[in-house]
């Protein structure tokens, strides 16, 4: 049985500040890690591991979150095969400013390196752009990179929201997904390829994965279990689950 469907609206979102040129004001520094400060605060919000939704939207309702992530040189076979982004987070500028100087980087049980499972909800924005050679008698249309979302109770990857098939030649063909939609407190978002009809093996050459918190959705939060967020990270294969670095 293939995978359930969700029609997503893609919403396009614009801002534009006027500031004469002498008011400008000077590019903030590029800080926003996940701190000690922030570790103190969120593990004192912990009640015998537990935090209630109620401390929870407390501490989600400033957090904003947003990355880029960039894979290379990814061999894949089989049907379908989950992407591994395994360069480090790319640095970037938004409007001009340093990406970190409005959001921060995921924090410690929130990323895999092939899963985002973010602690607060907000409708967040996704978007990958690839690049892949296929098999030589396979045409560009018949691979798919897929976008899915899984919450509490699916069975994983979950569901699919979006598929792109690129444009180009088995030799080289190229192509973006993108896709906004709303989280909850530990869904979880993988990015897939597939080919369709055989167990092709194709080569992504690159594939960039970036997506940003737009806004809070207190509505959306969830009471927070850190011994069921620490086996949900396990079993979607990090080696850490939950745990936090000591220093």
């Amino acid at each position: 049985m293939g995978p359930n469907r969700l029609t997503i609206t893609i919403l396009v979102l614009t801002s534009a500040i006027l500031m004469p040129a002498h008011a400008r004001s000077p590019l903030p520094i590029d800080t926003q890690e996940f701190t000690q400060e922030n570790f103190e605060h969120f593990f004192g919000l912990l009640e015998e591991g537990k935090i209630t939704a109620e401390k929870m939207v407390e501490f989600c309702q400033d957090e904003h979150l947003g990355f880029t992530f960039i894979g290379e040189s990814l061999a894949h076979e089989g049907e379908r095969q989950r992407i591994d982004y395994n360069k480090t987070a790319l640095n970037m500028t938004v409007d001009g400013r340093p990406f970190r100087s409005q959001y921060r980087a995921p924090s410690f049980g929130e990323w895999t390196r092939e899963v985002f499972k973010p602690l607060c909800p907000g409708l967040y924005s996704f978007t990958v752009n690839y690049e892949v050679t296929l098999p030589e008698d396979a045409r560009a249309q018949d691979f798919a990179l897929q976008i899915y979302m899984q919450r509490e109770g699916d069975t994983r990857p979950g569901l699919l929201l979006v598929e792109s098939h690129p444009a180009g030649s088995a030799e080289f063909a190229a192509g973006q997904a993108s896709v906004v939609v709303p989280m909850e407190t530990g869904d979880e978002i993988s990015t897939w390829t597939a080919i369709a009809g055989d167990e092709g093996a194709r080569t992504i050459t690159s594939v960039a994965l970036s997506g940003y918190k737009i806004a809070h959705l207190p509505e959306l939060v969830k009471s927070f279990d850190m011994d069921a967020w620490d086996q949900a990270m396990r079993e979607v294969g990090s080696r850490l689950g939950a745990a936090v670095p000591t220093q």
